[in-house]
């Protein structure tokens, strides 16, 4: 369990630093990478909130894993639908804001 949590944080935390260098590189020309980036930031998310919330003794990591999964869900949806660049900074910081409060408490865990 503790090392499948592990790999996924590692996952989480390495999607969230691909999408801010593509965010960065020209937000035009690299669309389709960005929305890529961030559907499979939701994938991973979604698969931690799965892995954590079946196990007893993580209810708080899973209530942060599930504030982590809202967040990203908006994300995704801005990308998707095509939203100006300043509201996905504003979603990219609010999901590290709460990626920031998993690793938290994935440590106190």
């Amino acid at each position: 369990m503790l090392t499948k949590t592990l790999v996924w944080t590692g996952i989480l935390g390495t999607a969230l630093l691909s999408m801010a260098s593509t965010a960065n590189a020209g937000y035009f020309d690299c669309r389709h990478r960005l929305v890529d980036d961030i559907e499979r930031l939701h994938h991973a998310t979604e698969d931690f909130y799965r892995e954590v919330r079946v196990h007893e003794g993580f209810t708080n990591l899973a209530f942060e894993a599930k504030a982590l999964l809202r967040e990203v869900d908006h994300f995704c949806d801005t990308a998707r639908r095509g939203g100006s660049l300043s509201h996905l900074r504003h979603d990219f910081e609010e999901v590290s804001r709460e990626m920031r409060h998993v690793q938290r408490e994935f440590r106190r865990a």
